[in-house]
């Protein structure tokens, strides 16, 4: 009986070898780095345009472009969900350069332009969604005035911008009633961007909107089916 108690005291006294046992290494579970949306990244280019997406993509696309132009507007309707779901993967870039078709554009992209990168996606996709609302004063203006530019001083620009409804447009995406009359007074920014597109007439032979180049060749196409298998073979799929 002695020999018993002796026994049963041990096995309390000394603990199981895996108590002492080092404890396993817990896993850490690492996520996988968050991915990047392109349709996002917004940027201002050196040509004046608004780059969207990677700026190292394979495939570069470049819309000469106006927001008061109606084929423009049937462009961007057509392609905005195919277009914005190739630059989400980083394979493509898109980027859009103001170009003057009519009177109206110099002071419309002006405003465009002051409005920023941050704010570019909202103000050209609401403005293309309401292009014919939008546009309505202006062209009612233009019917009744033909041979009249609207351009010729900052006060004029200031004025029609008003009457047009451009400011009211631009003050609903963030600019205030002084930044927007700042913006289109600018002359000298004006004179730059009539420059820009100048050059593209020279080097591209960009003379209406909507034009397209694809890695700096100009398309002669300009349906989003037809654009989108340019870009598929740029791509090599």
């Amino acid at each position: 009986m002695k020999m018993l108690a002796l026994l049963a005291i041990m096995a309390v006294a000394v603990p199981c070898a895996d108590a002492f046992a080092v404890p396993a290494a817990r896993k850490v579970a690492r996520k996988a780095p968050a991915r990047a949306d392109w349709t996002r990244r917004v940027a201002m280019t050196t040509e004046g345009g608004f780059l969207i997406g990677n700026p190292a993509a394979k495939a570069k696309l470049v819309e000469y472009g106006s927001l008061s132009c109606p084929y423009c507007q049937r462009f961007h309707q057509e392609a905005i969900a195919g277009l914005r779901a190739r630059i989400a993967t980083g394979d493509l870039s898109f980027e859009f350069r103001p170009l003057a078709v009519h009177s109206a554009d110099p002071i419309l992209h002006a405003l465009l332009r002051c409005a920023g990168p941050a704010r570019f996606t909202k103000f050209s996709d609401d403005f293309y969604a309401g292009q014919a609302t939008l546009a309505a004063e202006y062209e009612k203006w233009v019917e009744a005035n033909p041979t009249t530019n609207p351009n010729v001083t900052a006060a004029d620009r200031i004025k029609f911008a008003d009457q047009w409804g451009f400011t009211a447009f631009a003050m609903g995406h963030g600019l205030s009633r002084a930044q927007a009359n700042a913006c289109v007074a600018n002359a000298e920014a004006i004179r730059l961007q009539q420059q820009r597109e100048d050059k593209a007439n020279r080097d591209f032979g960009v003379q209406g909107t909507p034009t397209f180049l694809l890695n700096d060749q100009k398309l002669a196409v300009y349906s989003w089916p037809d654009i989108d298998q340019a870009i598929a073979a740029a791509l090599g799929s």
